[in-house]
């Protein structure tokens, strides 16, 4: 399915994926409710680049001034969070259209690790790295809010 869609403020594709979802599942039931149906539904989450809306950013403030060894044990953070809010949504509306229990729901979330493309100081623009440009903390400052 191809989804035109200009984005707006406020606008996260994971949102949208969900709502996408959502909707083509209540029509499948609608329309065939004694066939079954598959649905692959693969987020962006919890991979680069990680934007997330701004509240589940805010939810986070402060708690992460542990520093990186000890951050990178303890926790994925908002974009996880909020992708297992989005995931809990779809499978609300396959209980509330009576399906749920008729299912078979795998759900990973993961990625293939951590991201190196900033390198130890990390990035605002993935694409600095791919063009041989190392970032300094310093330069990501400025782009925090970003």
């Amino acid at each position: 399915m191809r989804v035109e869609h200009k984005p707006t403020p406020g606008y996260h594709f994971t949102v949208d994926m969900t709502d996408q979802a959502i909707k083509w599942v209540s029509a499948q039931q609608a329309l065939t409710p004694d066939k079954p149906f598959y649905m692959y539904f693969a987020t962006g989450a919890t991979h680069a680049p990680h934007h997330v809306p701004k509240e589940w950013i805010e939810k986070y403030k402060g708690q992460f001034n542990c520093g990186w060894d000890r951050l990178r044990e303890e926790t994925f953070a908002g974009f996880a969070e909020q992708t297992d809010h989005e995931v809990g949504r779809l499978v609300a509306q396959l209980e509330a259209i009576g399906e749920l229990d008729n299912s078979i729901f795998f759900y990973i979330v993961g990625d293939n690790g951590a991201s190196a493309e900033g390198g130890p100081e990390g990035t605002y623009n993935e694409m600095m790295a791919l063009n041989g440009i190392v970032g300094k903390a310093d330069q990501m400052m400025g782009h925090i809010d970003d």
